[in-house]
């Protein structure tokens, strides 16, 4: 009798925690499938450009990219950003980077990995480029800073520096640190 008892005793012990944890397996399941719908865009784009215009409609910026992964929770990846900077409807500024990431109300990019900036400019003593990497782009302030170490290359000079802030509507690079240049005197 006792050994009868023990048995539908262990039976009812294993049905109620196989119950138990069948139900704890549907609780986690949802949050296992938000995570994972999560991390799948809402929508992409594939070779796309967008371009941002003043109050008088002149063109003031330019953002293209191979590929735009839109997430509803964060901001807008961007593969091989590229963007352009105007002045009176003339390039100015050219940024490209491996991939970044745009903000949700479109005004700033990250521009991640390898980054470069060129200055566009018909007069080749004033033209240069600068490599560096995770580059912060404030496309209304027309204003990029990283606080990575920078290159700057011109046709007579190149220039080391950690950290650099470039305000393109000015025209105007400031290189923050340990700055070093080499200076070719052209013969």
């Amino acid at each position: 009798m006792w050994l009868r008892w023990i048995i539908w005793s262990g039976l009812a012990v294993l049905a109620i925690s196989t119950s138990w944890w069948l139900h704890s397996l549907q609780q986690e399941l949802p949050v296992q499938q938000m995570a994972i719908k999560a991390q799948l865009p809402d929508y992409t784009l594939r070779d796309f450009s967008s371009i941002h215009t003043d109050e008088n409609g002149q063109l003031k910026n330019r953002l293209a990219a191979q590929q735009l992964l839109h997430y509803s929770d964060s901001n807008t990846e961007v593969i091989a950003p590229d963007v352009v900077f105007y002045q009176q409807g003339q390039a100015q500024w050219h940024v490209q980077s491996e991939h970044g990431q745009v903000s949700a109300d479109n005004n700033e990019v990250w521009l991640l990995g390898q980054a470069t900036i060129k200055r566009v400019t018909d007069n080749p003593a004033k033209r240069f480029d600068v490599l560096s990497q995770n580059l912060h782009v404030k496309l209304n302030e027309e204003y990029a800073e990283t606080p990575a170490p920078s290159t700057l290359i011109s046709a007579t000079s190149t220039t080391h520096a950690v950290g650099m802030k470039i305000f393109m509507k000015q025209q105007r690079l400031e290189l923050l640190s340990k700055v070093k240049g080499t200076y070719v005197l052209k013969k």
